[in-house]
């Protein structure tokens, strides 16, 4: 695999004070830290309630654009970004950067917990059956990564693990996606899932990948963060408040859950994040465990 996650153009902490300085002088003594970094974007925390955001390679910045101007119009249950945009300064980063609100959480990994609750797999479910029904006011890209193409992400998770478990779940030449575009986050994983100190949503962050797609691209959360008394939880409160699956598009969104779990492991490995990669094996572990064709069927039919 490839490392994604290597920026092209980093936007270091001198940067910053640099920008800051420049474009909101009122925080030119502000306490600056690093809040986090993706493969495309790294965040900054100003003064413990405001945030900086910018990309740090080419292929992100048409992903942080769209983002930065939907993200004004999706009100659903949980608390997104509402970010403004600032006018690019070269001579300091080749990139814009957006600043907005502090949204408070942490992700599962650094919650503790593998699997979350019932109640936050029906807050999970009422946030998709909003998000998909949302009529975005901007031309969105269709599924740019191909993330709801079952044949493709079969052959993506099997370049990156040979594990035999996976091998009951490609047997997938016969099996056809429905046709069907919602308004999809595009990249919803386990680390872009704010929890309180109970394990509840609260906010979803790192929009870059929004998309129009068949709404399963996100249902893989489904898989990552719920054993199957939440899933099961999450796919009712999903249906009853308008959303649909099939089986089908449930078995295209447990092998995407494997290629991100998958891809994230590599990912923390290489950069020696030990939480991480520690809790990547064991969620593997307990979906491969946990799940069987049947047992999707059973949970397409409920």
């Amino acid at each position: 695999m490839t490392q994604p996650w290597i920026p092209e153009h980093p936007f270091t902490l001198d940067k910053v004070r640099l920008w800051v300085n420049r474009h909101i002088p009122d925080l030119a003594d502000a306490h600056i830290s690093l809040l986090g970094q993706g493969w495309d974007n790294v965040v900054y925390l100003l003064n413990e309630d405001t945030v900086l955001r910018t990309p740090q390679r080419d292929l992100a910045l048409p992903g942080f654009i769209r983002e930065c101007e939907a993200l004004e119009h999706i009100q659903t249950c949980l608390r997104t970004p509402k970010p403004k945009l600032y006018d690019l300064s070269y001579d300091i980063h080749p990139y814009p950067v957006s600043v907005s609100g502090f949204l408070p959480g942490i992700d599962s990994v650094q919650l503790g917990k593998d699997v979350l609750c019932e109640n936050s797999a029906k807050a999970m479910g009422q946030f998709l059956a909003t998000l998909h029904q949302i009529r975005p006011k901007q031309n969105l890209p269709i599924d740019p990564s191909q993330r709801g193409d079952l044949h493709f992400r079969a052959q993506k998770l099997l370049s990156l693990t040979s594990d035999p478990l996976i091998t009951p779940f490609l047997g997938i030449s016969h099996i056809t996606i429905p046709k069907r575009l919602a308004l999809c986050h595009g990249d919803l994983h386990f680390l872009h899932v704010l929890l309180d100190s109970n394990g509840m949503p609260q906010s979803v962050i790192d929009w870059g990948d929004m998309c129009l797609a068949n709404p399963l691209i996100d249902l893989s959360i489904l898989f990552l963060l719920w054993d199957s008394n939440g899933q099961m939880a999450l796919i009712q409160t999903y249906r009853e408040l308008g959303g649909e699956l099939i089986f089908e598009e449930l078995l295209a969104a447990f092998i995407l859950a494997l290629f991100l779990n998958r891809a994230l492991h590599l990912y923390s490995e290489d950069q020696q994040k030990i939480p991480l990669q520690l809790y990547t094996k064991r969620q593997w572990d307990r979906m491969l465990q946990n799940t069987s064709l049947e047992s999707l069927r059973e949970l397409a039919r409920n």
